[in-house]
């Protein structure tokens, strides 16, 4: 008996042994390009959806690959321009190929120009201070990656923040988001160790590889419809154009001042990253299923044309496009099928002046 239970105690010792050895060696845990607890609701993804725009079905795997950018595995050292922005940019209610990048891709391709294929980097809910965080944090962990040029579609997450700290009075005294997304991690401890251990481990890494290609046959179903009509009737869409002529830039000035400094504090870092590691920038600004209606928004948005101004940088304003409306919206924020394909061929232009440069 006494020896059967040395054997055993012998056999969990070496296995033990065994499972540390493989996870020192082919884990994450002492590596310096291991995520961490980073970004772990971004990567890694690979769910069946069927998802329906006004009647129309489309089903599709929307898939995040190791690194977070949308779609297959790629080498990182392929990619030479990459596309970086929230929920409107990441689009994970539609197949990858009716994004606004999926279309920009397309378009390309039609061109003859498939070496200049976008790379998708979006994650849901960035802001600027995200985006910051990102390529600060994440961005220099992925082994091989030096892309040249990267595409920011901005706006929406920060004049949101605006919003909530200057008319809801939201995080009152500072203007900064502490919301999982931007930070990059989970901030309950318990939940920032388990994504610690899921980043880091080879075995659950393993595990979670096996999982996605055998075993990620749920269909999940959506069903989006254009904005509420009651809604639409309520808040009228307007341009930029219209924009101009309803809004005072003297009061925006006065009521959104405070979120100035702090927006871009934000957009100086990132240039900073840019130059230092030698990336150009093509900003692209945000609009919502009322246009700029919302005077945050629009504010928000002449920020954004401000900063491209002084620095030089490339810019394409959306809230120009004169022939999209509240019915390429199926919420407050994004965009239909036919929506995100309005603003593909409204950016493509100026994106392929970029990527020429």
């Amino acid at each position: 008996m006494k020896n059967l239970i040395k054997k055993i105690i012998y056999q969990i010792f070496f296995f033990s042994f065994l499972i540390i050895i493989t996870e020192v060696i082919f884990g994450y845990w002492f590596k310096s390009d291991g995520f961490g607890s980073t970004i772990r609701n971004g990567r890694l993804k690979n769910q069946l959806y069927e998802v329906k725009y006004n009647g129309i079905k489309y089903e599709f795997r929307y898939k995040k690959n190791f690194y977070g950018f949308r779609g297959e595995e790629v080498d990182p050292e392929k990619i030479k321009i990459f596309f970086l922005g929230a929920s409107q940019g990441n689009e994970k209610w539609k197949p990858e190929n009716l994004t606004i990048v999926g279309r920009l891709n397309q378009y390309l391709k039609e061109d003859n120009l498939d070496s200049k294929k976008i790379y998708n980097a979006s994650q849901d809910g960035f802001s600027t201070f995200g985006i910051l965080n990102y390529l600060l944090k994440f961005y220099p962990k992925i082994k091989n990656y030096n892309p040249n040029k990267m595409i920011l579609h901005i706006g929406i997450a920060d004049a949101l923040l605006c919003n909530d700290y200057v008319n809801n009075k939201k995080n009152v005294g500072q203007f900064e988001s502490n919301l999982v997304w931007d930070q990059l991690e989970e901030q309950n401890q318990t939940k920032k160790i388990k994504d610690y251990i899921k980043n880091t481990s080879f075995f659950v890494g393993k595990i979670k590889t096996i999982q996605l290609k055998y075993f990620s046959h749920e269909k999940q179903k959506v069903e989006r419809l254009s904005h509420d009509e009651n809604l639409i009737n309520k808040q009228k869409y307007i341009n930029l154009f219209e924009a101009e002529k309803v809004h005072s830039i003297k009061k925006m000035e006065k009521k959104y001042f405070p979120c100035k400094k702090r927006f871009n504090n934000n957009l100086n870092d990132i240039l900073r990253f840019a130059k230092k590691n030698k990336i150009k920038i093509l900003l692209v600004n945000s609009i919502n299923y009322k246009g700029l209606n919302d005077d945050w928004l629009y504010y928000t948005n002449l920020m954004i044309s401000d900063f491209a101004n002084k620095n030089s940088i490339q810019f394409v304003d959306i809230s120009k496009i004169t022939n999209i409306d509240s019915n390429d919206f199926y919420d407050d924020q994004h965009t239909t099928p036919a929506g995100s394909e309005k603003i593909a061929k409204f950016i493509y232009p100026e994106v392929l002046k970029f990527l020429n440069k």
